[in-house]
C-alpha cells in the first residue's frame, strides 16, 4: 500500500525488468514471491490517490535497471484508436 499510488503490485520479469501496476487491488488468491503467468488474474482497478479526479483506472509502470520506460513502446504495439 503506498499513499500517492494507492495499491501496487509489482511483478519482476528477470532481466532487471519490473512491471508495476499501481491501483489495484491484488486478486484474494495472490500471495507474496508467487508465480504468476500471462493470463492469470492479478487483481481488479481501485482508485489511485494521487489520480483521485480521475475514475478507476490501471497505472502501468515498466522500469528496467530501475529507469522507467514507455510501456507502450516495451511491449512492443501501439494502439491509434479504441476500435483496432
Amino acid at each position: 500500500d503506498d499513499p500517492t499510488w494507492g495499491n501496487v503490485i509489482e511483478i519482476s520479469h528477470g532481466q532487471k525488468t519490473v512491471s508495476r501496476y499501481c491501483g489495484a487491488k491484488a486478486a484474494s488468491d495472490l500471495a507474496v514471491g508467487q508465480t504468476v503467468k500471462v493470463g492469470d488474474k492479478i487483481a481488479t482497478v481501485c482508485e489511485i490517490p494521487c489520480e483521485s479526479g480521475d475514475a478507476a483506472h490501471l497505472h502501468l509502470e515498466i522500469r528496467v535497471n530501475g529507469k522507467l520506460v514507455d510501456p507502450v513502446s516495451f511491449i512492443g504495439r501501439e494502439v491509434k484508436n479504441a476500435s483496432e
